[in-house]
């Protein structure tokens, strides 16, 4: 028993759990269908709004598959990074903050449903040291961090978003920093920290609007 409980101590446990998590994440990262809400993403950051963007479909004619396919393949289209990010400012967003480093993503990495995906499998890639200090700094323990990215890295539910081309991953990035931020704001009670945190919180507000909710949570807190 003492070996075993020895053995749980160990970083290096951890740190194997969480390189399978990060592996599952490429693994069969296209064969789930690209569903509507993914389409959505790539209008969103190509700047074309939801009034104009029915004009570019052709009615009552039958067209390729490749004509359709070709609409979402940014690159080929030659959008100009002022107009996609004048037409995301004009169209109604519930999360504006997300599409802007998509359209800086699609330009270095390609523009296939994969690339979109692989997005937000680098954002939960870069999500993980900052839970890490999150959960160190929480309970005053750096075993407990290794615990948290580890279960963090094979949760189902995070596998799930992950693995999409949506914006969720990357607004719990956002929360992850905003309540590590705010810890530490606390905690030493310096103009830098509360800054840094009412940055990153206005920053959420445009992640998602439920971020409010953490806000409030934090206010009342102190």
């Amino acid at each position: 028993m003492q070996r075993f409980h020895e053995f749980l101590m160990r970083p290096y446990l951890y740190l194997l759990i969480v390189v399978i998590g990060i592996s599952l994440k490429f693994f069969q990262l296209d064969y789930k269908l690209f569903w509507f809400d993914e389409v959505c993403t790539i209008q969103h950051t190509s700047g074309i709004t939801d009034k104009e963007f029915p004009c570019l479909v052709p009615f009552d004619t039958v067209k390729s598959i490749s004509f359709y396919k070709d609409l979402y393949r940014l690159n080929t289209q030659d959008h100009a990074l002022g107009s996609e990010l004048k037409g995301l400012a004009t169209s109604t967003q519930l999360n504006p903050m997300y599409y802007p480093f998509l359209m800086v993503w699609y330009r270095i990495a390609g523009d296939t449903p994969l690339d979109f995906r692989l997005f937000s499998v680098l954002i939960f890639i870069v999500s993980l040291p900052f839970l890490f200090l999150l959960s160190k700094k929480l309970f005053k323990s750096t075993l407990a961090g290794w615990i948290t990215i580890s279960l963090y890295s094979i949760s189902p539910f995070i596998h799930l978003f992950a693995q999409e081309a949506r914006y969720y991953i990357f607004w719990t990035l956002i929360v992850i920093l905003m309540h590590y931020l705010f810890l530490q704001a606390m905690h030493h009670n310096k103009n830098k920290w509360w800054f840094a945190y009412s940055v990153i919180g206005a920053v959420s507000l445009y992640a998602s609007p439920l971020s409010i909710v953490l806000l409030f949570g934090h206010g009342a807190f102190i």
